[in-house]
């Protein structure tokens, strides 16, 4: 019987983990507490407005909250290159993405998943580079500090 209503418990908490998280993307993050506000551009029409992290059973995602008139168009011209740093860590994380948009409601986003166990970055770095290959950044870089998965 406990067995049965943990496992119920558990299902009901990814349910609305992954319920939530649409709902907070329908409504612009607004109301999301894990998210910093940024309005910081890469380059023109490519601007971070907020970037948010989710936590779900399996994995954690980061979202970026873009403005309104960015185009896929703009989008496929570079990748995407994250950094995170932690102290006492002498390695950096490393992630890149091609990045796709994602509408939901008027609200457009670059969602990715992030595989780490660590909860809590000292830094982190964004920018852009060439799609063939690292050669240089491109743009401005997005630098965030004390961050929270």
């Amino acid at each position: 019987m406990k067995v049965g209503l943990a496992f119920l418990f558990v299902i009901f908490c990814i349910s609305c983990t992954e319920k939530d998280m649409s709902t907070h993307l329908r409504t612009g993050l607004n109301e999301y507490v894990i998210k910093r506000k940024l309005n910081l551009s890469f380059v023109d029409n490519y601007t971070v407005k907020s970037i948010a992290f989710f936590n779900t059973e399996s994995q954690q995602q980061l979202v970026l909250e873009m403005n309104e008139n960015v185009s896929q168009q703009t989008i496929d011209k570079y990748m995407l290159g994250v950094h995170g740093y932690k102290e006492g860590i002498t390695s950096m994380l490393v992630w890149n993405y091609k990045p796709e948009l994602q509408k939901f409601g008027k609200y457009t986003y670059i969602i990715t998943n992030v595989k780490t166990p660590i909860v809590r970055l000292d830094s982190m770095r964004l920018f852009l580079y060439q799609r063939e290959g690292y050669k240089h950044v491109i743009g401005n870089m997005i630098r965030i500090k004390n961050i929270k998965l």
